[in-house]
């Protein structure tokens, strides 16, 4: 029931947050007012509004909830460093600053780094070689004639990232003939420079490296951004 009670004021606060925001921020529509309600909206957000692939993400919402949360005064010890840790790690990459550099290698051995790419538009597409969904996504990627084009025009990188541990399963993968195909050896992506919260995942920069979409799990959606910058 708890549960139940949380999605719906959760709920309330997303409906109204642009009045609440314009109202000074308090976000009163979320019960904050003791530890369980503190926990369950936590869970709640996290799970949903944080989350990249759930249908209610909404990463402004988010962010203000984990505040809300976290002045709270309702947590304490290892629970009040919960939010505290959600809000450092939304908080890297926003839509409009500028990304992290990171370094990568390529199957001949060669060391790159982001900063080492100048185009007008730079898509990053995190993944793992052995997730059914970003098998999924590079099957439509292989024959996305709107990016190939992009690509080949000379108005669009594509840089693809393995940022896990497993050389072998990156080397073993195969990826469209128009992508970079780097893999962050150092581990330096996944040690705290972006956070990651599901495989596949797409950024798109613009030419000074902003960020203008950032973990996006769908195509569609990668495609429609593209459209709007042409």
């Amino acid at each position: 029931m708890k549960h139940v009670y949380i999605a719906a004021v959760v709920a309330l606060f997303l409906a109204l947050w642009p009045q609440a925001m314009h109202a000074g921020g308090q976000g009163g529509n979320v019960d904050l007012t003791s530890r369980r309600g503190c926990l369950a909206a936590l869970d709640y957000a996290e799970s949903h509004l944080g989350n990249p692939a759930d249908g209610q993400h909404n990463e402004q919402a988010y962010l203000d909830l984990l505040e809300q949360i976290a002045a709270s005064g309702h947590l304490t010890g290892d629970d009040a460093l919960r939010p505290q840790y959600l809000l450092e790690d939304a908080r890297k990459n926003r839509i409009g600053s500028a990304a992290a550099d990171f370094d990568f290698v390529t199957a001949d051995g060669v060391e790159h780094r982001l900063s080492d790419y100048q185009a007008p538009e730079i898509l990053i597409y995190f993944n793992d070689p052995d997730c059914d969904a970003c098998r999924l996504v590079k099957a439509r990627l292989d024959t996305c004639q709107a990016i190939k084009q992009r690509v080949e025009s000379g108005s669009l990188a594509v840089i693809a990232v393995y940022t896990l541990d497993d050389e072998q399963a990156w080397r073993r993968a195969t990826y469209p003939s128009y992508m970079v195909n780097g893999w962050n050896r150092s581990q330096s992506i996944d040690d705290g420079l972006y956070s990651l919260p599901s495989m596949p995942l797409f950024y798109l920069l613009d030419s000074d490296k902003k960020v203008l979409l950032k973990n996006e799990p769908s195509l569609n959606a990668v495609l429609s951004a593209l459209a709007k910058t042409r």
